[in-house]
């Protein structure tokens, strides 16, 4: 259903960035969320958010000061209430 899609409008900024870098995401209901960041080989290297947000825009500081300069894979993942399993995800590069 349209009340359980979330978006990633295209909304990592600054892009490329050496310090901090900012997500900002709408969600259509209350959801689960997830947040992490990957190397370009897969290596799962920081979880900046984990936790609920309510409906609506959004804007999450991520904290990159640590990442050498490179290619990263953002992915935001929805969790179903109780579980620790992904069920959803979408990825944007940065």
């Amino acid at each position: 259903s349209t009340s359980d899609r979330f978006q990633l409008p295209g909304s990592v900024f600054p892009n490329p960035a050496s310090e901090h870098s900012t997500l900002r995401l709408e969600l259509a209901s209350q959801q689960a969320i997830a947040v992490e960041v990957y190397s370009a080989t897969g290596q799962s290297l920081l979880q900046p958010f984990r936790g609920r947000l309510d409906r609506g825009r959004h804007e999450i500081t991520l904290d990159i000061s640590t990442l050498p300069a490179g290619w990263y894979v953002l992915r935001l993942h929805k969790y179903l209430v109780g579980s620790d399993s992904p069920w959803r995800g979408v990825a944007a590069s940065f």
